[in-house]
């Protein structure tokens, strides 16, 4: 099992902390993982993204230039790596800020009101945490008891965010189904 993910948007959108989230989970359930943050020097506002790959052998190179799923936060994150997904991958859609319904050929596409569905929530930046219960449930790639795990572990500091995340990891769980 080989899985190659790019995950991008705006900063301050939590990308970063959705692939770290998605890293440290395939860590925790005996997959071997890679991070590979990238973004601009403005961060909160400017674009960033991660590639996070997992597999169950050695891994040669966290670098993804075509992915087997995207997630993708905002329009402009959406226009530039639409083209990345492999034919048969799935691109993940925050529709609550893209709004473009391209056909794209050999390609899935989830679409999840993810910033709508995280306000529900508690908390509109919980958005993040909406697209990792999509991710997580829609692929099955570590059980989800393990991610709520990894995001109790990683909140530990940030109590007081911890259930508004945890409810909303668990209402994107089904969007992707």
């Amino acid at each position: 099992m080989n899985i190659n993910i790019i995950m991008a948007g705006f900063g301050g959108q939590g990308v970063l902390t959705l692939g770290k989230l998605v890293c440290l989970a395939a860590d925790s359930a005996g997959k071997n993982a890679t991070f590979f943050p990238s973004y601009g020097g403005e961060q909160r506002g400017g674009t960033c993204n991660c590639t996070v790959v997992i597999s169950d052998e050695e891994i040669g190179t966290p670098i993804v230039n075509k992915a087997d799923y995207i997630i993708v936060m905002n329009e402009p994150s959406y226009d530039k790596f639409k083209n990345s997904v492999v034919s048969g991958g799935t691109l993940i859609i925050n529709e609550s800020q893209i709004h473009k319904s391209e056909v794209l050929e050999g390609i899935n596409q989830v679409r999840v009101k993810s910033d709508d569905i995280a306000a529900e929530a508690g908390n509109r930046l919980a958005s993040n945490m909406v697209m990792l219960g999509a991710f997580t449930g829609f692929t099955k790639f570590v059980g989800e008891d393990v991610v709520k795990e990894i995001i109790k572990e990683s909140m530990s500091s940030k109590k007081q965010y911890l259930e508004t995340n945890l409810n909303a990891f668990e209402k994107g769980l089904g969007q992707g189904e």
